[in-house]
Formats: C-alpha cells, sequence, structure tokens
C-alpha cells in the first residue's frame, strides 16, 4: 500500500534588520511524498488466475425407460374376516386354539356343554322310532283293507279313514325325522370349527360362560393369502387416468387387470407384486377420493409368519400408462435455490454453469427423472458442490450417474 500525502505551507517572514513589518508571503509550497510508508511487510494475495483449479466429479444423465407412477398410502385387510359365533347357547366347555396362531380350515376351536343337545337327539331318536312303527303297522292294515274292498267285504268309507291314517302316518314319520336332524346338527353344532384358514385372534370368553347363539362372538379369522391393500386415489389422479383410458394409454380396471405394487415400512422399494381387483362406483364427497384394492399374494415367511399382517400400514404404488424414455440424474446433485432446482453444468470451455430443470418422480435406485433443462450429453457436477460456483472454471473427473446416486 503506497500513501501519497499533500502539503500545503504558507511561510511567513519575520521582520528583518532593515525595517519591513509587512509579511510576506512566498509560493505556496506543495510537498508531494509518495513511496513512503509501506503498510505491513506480508506477500500481496495471489490473484485468480494464480489459484489451483477446483476438481469436481461429473457425470451424464441416464437415459433410460421409465415408468411413471403413483404413490398413495392405505391399510392391509385380510382377504377374508370371519366373526366365529355359536349356533347353539350353552356353556362353553373346551378352547382348542392357541391365540394368535395359523389354523387351517375346520380346525376345531371350540366345544360347548353338549349334553341337553345330546338328550334331545335321543328323544328325537325315539319320535322317529314310534312313528315308523306306526306307519308300518298302518301300512299293513291298508293292504288287508284293499283286499276286502275289491271282495266287497269292506265299506268304502271305511277303507278311506285307513287310507288316510297312512297319510298321515307318513307325514309324521317325516316330521320326526326332521326333528332327529335338527337335533343331530345342534349335537354338531355345540364343536365349533374354523370356517377359513387364517389367523385366529384371542378367545373373547372363556370356558363356564354362557354363549347365547348367534350373538356371542367367540373369536375372529383373518385369512392373509391373498391379502388385499386397500387405498383411497385423489380425484385428480383419478380424471387423470380417465383422460389416459380415452387415450388408449391406461387400461379400466373395471375391465382388465391392472399391476399395482406394494410395500410395508421397512420394505426397499416395493416387492410386493399384485392386481387391482376393485374400485369404487363413486367419488366420496367427503374426501374427494375414491376407494381401490389391490390383491397380493402374501404366504408365510420360514419362520412361519406372513410378510403383511391384516391391519398393517401399506404403500401403493400404481403405475400410470406405459414405460418411456426419461432422463434421470443423482438427487444429490440437485440443490435448491429460492424454491428453484439447479444442478451445476460444467460446459465446453470446463466452467461451471448453473441450470434451472423440472423434476418429476424420483425412482428406487437414487435417481430423479429430470423433464425439462437438461441434455442427455451435459455433464451434471454430482460432487464437490460446495466448491463450485457460477464461471469457475474447474477440473473433471467423469463418473458414472448411477455411482453417484449410491
Amino acid at each position: 500500500m503506497i500513501v501519497r500525502a499533500h502539503f500545503e505551507l504558507e511561510i511567513i517572514l519575520q521582520p528583518s534588520s532593515s525595517g519591513r513589518s509587512a509579511p510576506i508571503h512566498l509560493v505556496t509550497a506543495c510537498v508531494v511524498l509518495a513511496g513512503f510508508i509501506l503498510a505491513g511487510c506480508s506477500k500481496p494475495p495471489p490473484t485468480p488466475a494464480q489459484l489451483p483449479k477446483s476438481t469436481v466429479k461429473v457425470a451424464v444423465p441416464v437415459n433410460e425407460e421409465f415408468q411413471d407412477f403413483e404413490e398413495f398410502t392405505g391399510r392391509a385387510e385380510g382377504s377374508q374376516f370371519v366373526e366365529i359365533r355359536s349356533r347353539v347357547s350353552g356353556y362353553l366347555d373346551t378352547i382348542l386354539f392357541k391365540p394368535g396362531s395359523y389354523i387351517e380350515k375346520d380346525a376345531e376351536l371350540f366345544v360347548i356343554d353338549s349334553r341337553q343337545y345330546d338328550a334331545a337327539l335321543d328323544q328325537a331318536e325315539a319320535s322317529v322310532t314310534q312313528a315308523e312303527t306306526r306307519e308300518e303297522r298302518l301300512a299293513m292294515d291298508l293292504k288287508r283293507a284293499k283286499e276286502l274292498v275289491e271282495k266287497k267285504i269292506m265299506a268304502a268309507q271305511d277303507f278311506d279313514k285307513i287310507l288316510g291314517d297312512k297319510i298321515e302316518s307318513d307325514a309324521v314319520v317325516r316330521a320326526a325325522k326332521a326333528t332327529r336332524k335338527q337335533a343331530e346338527l345342534n349335537v354338531e353344532f355345540t364343536k365349533i370349527h374354523a370356517p377359513i384358514t387364517g389367523l385366529v385372534s384371542r378367545e373373547r370368553i372363556t370356558t363356564g360362560n354362557l354363549v347365547q347363539a348367534d350373538q356371542t362372538i367367540l373369536t375372529t379369522i383373518a385369512a392373509y393369502d391373498p391379502i388385499f391393500l386397500y387405498f383411497d386415489m385423489d380425484e385428480n389422479t383419478v380424471l387423470r387416468i380417465l383422460s389416459m383410458i380415452r387415450a388408449g394409454t391406461f387400461k379400466s380396471v373395471r375391465e382388465n387387470q391392472v399391476p399395482v405394487q406394494g410395500a410395508v415400512g421397512d420394505s426397499k422399494g416395493f416387492p410386493f407384486e399384485g392386481m387391482m381387483n376393485f374400485v369404487d362406483n363413486r367419488i366420496d364427497p367427503a374426501t374427494g377420493t375414491m376407494n381401490m384394492r389391490g390383491e397380493f399374494k402374501n404366504p408365510k415367511t420360514p419362520e412361519g409368519a406372513p410378510f403383511i399382517t391384516p391391519g398393517m400400514f401399506i404403500r401403493v404404488r400404481v403405475p400410470m400408462g406405459a414405460p418411456h424414455k426419461a432422463l434421470q440424474i443423482s438427487r444429490r446433485a440437485v440443490i435448491t435455490d429460492q424454491g428453484h432446482k439447479l444442478v451445476y453444468v460444467v460446459n465446453a470451455e470446463q466452467k461451471v454453469e448453473a441450470r434451472t430443470v423440472t423434476l418429476g418422480k424420483p425412482t428406487d435406485d437414487g435417481l430423479q427423472i429430470v423433464e425439462s433443462g437438461l441434455t442427455e450429453s451435459d455433464r451434471i457436477v454430482v460432487a464437490g458442490l460446495q466448491r463450485v460456483r457460477p464461471g469457475l472454471e474447474v477440473e473433471i473427473n467423469e463418473v458414472p450417474m448411477r455411482d453417484a446416486a449410491k
């Protein structure tokens, strides 16, 4: 640093010995001091041309087919759900299952005290025997009456009475057999079996308690394979799908099988594959959504548990239209500036440029769809973003875009 000082001096001469007393103004002296006062002893900072160039990693966008999709949240429900109730009243005698276990169809679950129903069955058996014995006797009477009528020994009205008694006894036999069948069913109903295969809940009532027929819920069973995933689709997406159906780029769920993917909380990506099998017939005006359902296979794990449990929170992904080519870049290359999405691009002069981009859907492998703002030959800065700025000249190290997204 050089400091220049300018001084203007006015010199006033004192009276001389000659007696002059008036002050004499001499020429104003201007003294310029230059080249002194050196500030500091350190070396001057380097110019930008002397700075070393930053090295950044760049990658060109991936240009591959991409399946557009929409994601929704929902709940898993068993494809069947049954409330187990007794068909007969009585006191619960035995519970034959482990709560929360997997049971097969027709497995015995509960036993109700059957002694009263056993007695009713014995009584019904006796009634059938009594009715059948009377029927056999009347059958023989009718046979003899026919012979007597043919010989004109018996009057017609007497024959009609015997025939009527026989017909009546036949009806009594049928009624007795029906009563016996009902008694047999009641005895059978005292043993309650699983109507489906699935997960059984806990017992809702313990032994010794009175069970009311068709009222008391004993337990519940939920079928887990296949499993249903219910979710709600917003009205805007429904309108988009209807437009695609009219354009022929989307198949109607009501007439075709449309694939759908599912994932639970700890899933990587969407590993569960299924088909849409239900679309509601209206949009709920309270929520502005339409209820839909996907059906998924849900086999047991090697440990014996299903992958998806009924009631579990589920993420659902529905493909939108046919796959199409799209540019994809690493999500790490995208920065946000006042609401705008930007990426840094190294041009042919090795200088950094900022590009505003329009982003689409993210992919499962750390990439992001770019709808506009880039070309497939652009070199995107994927690492070292904090060391670059627009206009800066850099050295580049080119890497694959998928590696940069890991």
